[in-house]
């Protein structure tokens, strides 16, 4: 299910990435293009426990994993990266540079809130987060097609990260 899912949602985000940059670069505002890194940037994003000092301050503890969000405010990570327990005043938090690619450092962090395992028990996890960024994606209505390009993209082993069970083929560059 999680496969599926993933790879509509990536069809979908990439189709929705071409018409957005289409849509900027035919509306003559060439300047405004935004690059796929940046949109990749901007909805694909690590995740560290902190620890919270007062609301809105943080201290980051480890890297944990990386979710993505579709852009409207939900985060879906995978359930392993935020399983750990967390202490009263520990958070998990995405993070994000607000400049894009250009931006040497991630200078803002959005707790996830409402962080919750798939009902199935599968290793999904959802939040919320206080992050909208457009385009906003959306779940595909149709499984991929036979041959058709995805993406998917991540941070794979972040520092601090224990090595976990992964299900699956996965093949590298």
């Amino acid at each position: 299910m999680c496969r599926e899912a993933c790879t509509s949602i990536a069809a979908v985000w990439r189709a929705r990435c071409q018409r957005f940059v289409g849509a900027i670069a035919s509306a003559g505002q060439r300047s405004a293009v935004v690059s796929y890194e940046n949109l990749f940037a901007a909805h694909v994003l690590p995740i560290a426990k902190f620890r919270s000092s007062a609301p809105g301050q943080y201290e980051p503890i480890r890297a944990v994993g990386t979710g993505f969000t579709f852009g409207e405010g939900t985060f879906v990570s995978c359930w392993h990266c935020v399983s750990d327990p967390v202490e009263n005043d520990e958070v998990y938090c995405a993070a994000i540079r607000t400049a894009g690619i250009e931006s040497q450092a991630y200078d803002e962090v959005f707790e996830l809130a409402y962080l919750e395992q798939d009902t199935n028990g599968s290793d999904l996890a959802l939040a919320r987060v206080d992050y909208s960024i457009d385009p906003v994606l959306a779940l595909a209505e149709e499984p991929a097609a036979w041959g058709e390009d995805v993406v998917a993209s991540g941070y794979p082993l972040p520092v601090n990260t224990l090595a976990t069970q992964t299900r699956g083929e996965q093949r590298s560059i």
